[in-house]
C-alpha cells in the first residue's frame, strides 16, 4: 500500500516494488494526484507480474477515476453504496473492509471479493484472524493494518488470502531519503517469513 503525502515518492516507491517484482502495488486516494501516480505505475507494469490497483476508496466519482487510470483492482476501507457492482461491471475484484464479524458478512452481502479486515493488527493480529475465520472458513480475508514484514507469515498460517504491507514496509524516511536498499531489504524480510 502506498500512502505518502508527495506524489513523486509514492512513484519512487511504486518502481521499488516493481523491480522487486512485488505482487500488488496498492496506491491510495488519499495521495495528492492518485490517478498519475497509478497511471504511471499501471503503466510500467509488466503484465502477469505486479497488479496495481487503487485503495481508500471511498465513493464512485473516485472508483471512476481509479479505473480510468489503469486500476486492476478495488480496496476501500469501508462499504461505498455500490461499489462492488460497479467494480464487477469493470471486471475488476473489490476488497470491501469490515472489522466486526457483523461487519465482514456485510462486506460479503455487499459483493466483496475479499475482506479487509482493517486495523487487524489493533484487534489482535493474526490470532484475530484466526478466531473469526471460525464462523467464516471460507473467508477470503485481506489483512492490513501495521502488519510488519516479518509477521507476514503468521497472518498467512491464520487464514488470510492476502496480505497488506504499509508504512511497515518503507517508513517515511526510507522514501524521503531514497533508501532502495531498506525496501529490498524489508521485501527479502517479508518474503522469508512466507517461505
Amino acid at each position: 500500500m502506498l500512502r505518502t503525502s508527495v506524489p513523486d515518492e509514492a512513484v519512487w516507491l511504486g518502481e521499488c516494488l516493481l523491480e522487486l517484482g512485488w505482487p500488488a502495488i496498492e496506491v491510495t486516494w488519499t495521495i495528492p494526484d492518485p490517478a498519475r501516480v497509478l497511471h504511471h505505475l499501471a503503466d510500467r507494469a509488466l503484465e502477469g507480474t505486479t497488479l496495481v490497483g487503487a485503495g481508500t476508496i471511498l465513493n464512485r466519482h473516485d472508483a471512476l477515476e481509479a479505473i480510468a487510470a489503469g486500476a486492476r483492482y478495488l480496496v476501500s476501507p469501508a462499504r461505498p453504496a455500490g461499489l462492488a457492482d460497479l467494480a464487477h461491471h469493470h471486471d475488476l475484484p473489490v476488497v470491501l473492509g469490515a472489522l466486526t464479524p457483523h461487519e465482514i458478512h456485510e462486506a460479503i452481502e455487499a459483493g466483496a471479493d475479499f475482506v479487509k479486515i482493517f486495523p487487524i493488527h489493533r484487534l489482535g493480529g493474526a490470532g484475530y484472524l484466526r478466531d473469526v475465520r471460525a464462523p467464516f472458513p471460507d473467508l477470503r480475508a485481506f489483512a492490513s493494518g501495521g502488519i510488519e514484514p516479518g509477521e507476514a507469515g503468521a497472518y498467512l498460517q491464520a487464514g488470510a488470502t492476502v496480505i497488506s504491507l504499509g508504512q511497515t514496509l518503507a517508513h517515511g524516511d526510507t522514501i524521503r531519503s531514497r533508501k532502495a536498499d531498506r525496501v529490498a531489504a524489508c521485501v527479502a524480510t517479508a518474503r522469508a517469513s512466507l517461505a
